[in-house]
């Protein structure tokens, strides 16, 4: 089935599942807090309902693991320290329009 639909199957180790504990995770939570009760009508409610969950996400919901600020604010705080007091190659590393994409969200 898998080769019909032209995709290749990731296997680890035998028996190690912490490879996909970290998508299992986002999985299980976004089932939770976007289709949890909720039933589509039609997959382009569902794209539509899903690509402003993602944009939430990374935008709006805050993380106490990042320090109260949300994905992208996080992002956007590292990288202004790294090309801050960070070295000239890191920043070679980043798209100057990512960058201020990112300092326009802050």
């Amino acid at each position: 089935m898998l080769k019909n639909a032209g995709t290749v199957q990731s296997m680890s180790r035998k028996g190690n599942y912490y490879d996909n504990a970290v998508m299992e995770n986002s999985i299980g939570h976004r089932k939770e807090e976007l289709f949890h009760r909720v039933r589509f009508l039609n997959t382009d409610a569902l794209t539509a309902r899903l690509s402003e969950y993602i944009r939430w996400y990374n935008t709006e919901r805050i993380s106490t693991k990042l320090e109260g600020l949300s994905p992208v604010q996080y992002r956007a705080q590292a990288l202004a320290a790294k090309l801050l007091f960070g070295s000239p190659s890191f920043v070679d590393q980043f798209n100057i329009s990512a960058l201020s994409l990112f300092l326009e969200i802050l």
